[in-house]
């Protein structure tokens, strides 16, 4: 091995060139540029470098799909990093291209540390969002499914939530949210709060708090279709007709709606939906 750090692109132009091996080095990253080779068939040996990045995206853009083109590049042996910036890679797919990693292992983050690469799931490569993450709330970048879980420790800054989920609607759009308030023993939610919910919030985990009230749902905009909330484990007041108006004009936001459960004012146990009404009139549960 040598000290080389990069894929130099004089040897790319080299069309006899069959083996390029560049074992023991110190290249650090591997693009689709390294890999527009003019040679018809040749093996590139990075094994063993420091290669924490593997970045394919865009690569079937500038990579050759010729048929008789054949680039085989062996990558064990290097610290990858398997966070987000790695999905590309994980989804890479060219006939004339063959990335060896049987036995390529994740570095970073500590999680995956130690686990094969081919064995990490798409799921598994995220990244932990900093930048207008709402305080108290840690925000994960799932781009396998265009999707972003923040779930929050704490809501001592609940109020600031809504202008912090506006602000990462707009730099991560069109992904999705998920949004885990669940056990924060939260008794009220504000208008404000509900309505910064947009079509791009797919799901509100409120299960284990302390509400009592179905009426926040009312505040959710009209246009959005999309939202659901699980609710269920709160101490809802039955509250006469007025709890089952409001699950009738929502149930098809509430996911877990099976277990969502209200208290009587005589303070009697539970009762569902089901329960709540029976007695009155026969009613047909939804059941989505």
């Amino acid at each position: 091995g040598n000290l080389i750090t990069k894929i130099f692109t004089d040897w790319t132009y080299l069309p006899r060139l069959s083996i390029l091996d560049l074992q023991h080095n110190k290249i650090k990253s591997i693009h689709p540029r390294d890999l527009y080779f003019t040679a018809s068939n040749i093996r590139v040996d990075v094994r063993y470098n420091e290669i924490t990045e593997v970045d394919m995206d865009f690569a079937d853009v500038l990579l050759e799909t010729a048929e008789n083109k054949h680039v085989a590049v062996m990558l064990d042996g290097n610290p990858i990093h398997c966070d987000c910036h790695a999905l590309a890679f994980k989804k890479f797919s060219m006939p004339a291209y063959l990335l060896q990693h049987n036995d390529l292992r994740c570095h970073t983050p500590p999680y995956l540390h130690g686990q094969k690469f081919r064995d990490v799931t798409e799921n598994d490569l995220t990244c932990t969002i900093k930048d207008n993450c709402p305080k108290g709330c840690n925000c994960i970048e799932l781009p396998s499914e265009n999707l972003i879980k923040i779930s929050c420790y704490t809501t001592a800054h609940i109020r600031e939530f809504g202008v912090s989920l506006r602000k990462l609607n707009e730099e991560h759009d069109p992904y999705e949210f998920e949004v885990n308030l669940s056990g924060k023993r939260l008794q009220v939610l504000n208008e404000s709060l509900i309505r910064d919910i947009s079509q791009q919030v797919r799901y509100v985990n409120l299960t284990g708090n302390k509400l009592t009230s179905l009426e926040f749902l009312d505040s959710v905009a009209e246009i959005n279709n999309v939202t659901k909330f699980a609710l269920a484990n709160n101490p809802f007041r039955c509250d006469g007709c007025k709890f089952q108006q409001i699950w009738w004009r929502h149930y098809q936001r509430i996911n877990d709606i099976r277990s969502v459960t209200c208290v009587p004012g005589n303070g009697g146990k539970p009762l569902s939906f089901y329960e709540l009404v029976k007695d009155t009139y026969i009613v047909e549960v939804p059941t989505n």
